[in-house]
């Protein structure tokens, strides 16, 4: 299996800036804490276990 990124966010951190990808894919599995995803100007509370695609 090869891993291109892995990422740690630090409490009260962003992690990128809203983008999209044309030839690649992005996944985010949430580990541990929770967060607020912004997709498409909703936001969505995100906790461990949780997957976007």
């Amino acid at each position: 299996m090869i891993y291109r990124n892995f990422a740690v966010i630090p409490a009260g951190k962003e992690s990128f800036v809203y983008h999209s990808h044309h030839c690649e894919e992005e996944w985010i599995y949430i580990l541990s804490g929770q967060a607020i995803a912004e997709i498409d100007k909703e936001e969505f509370e995100v906790f461990p276990g949780n997957f976007m695609a």
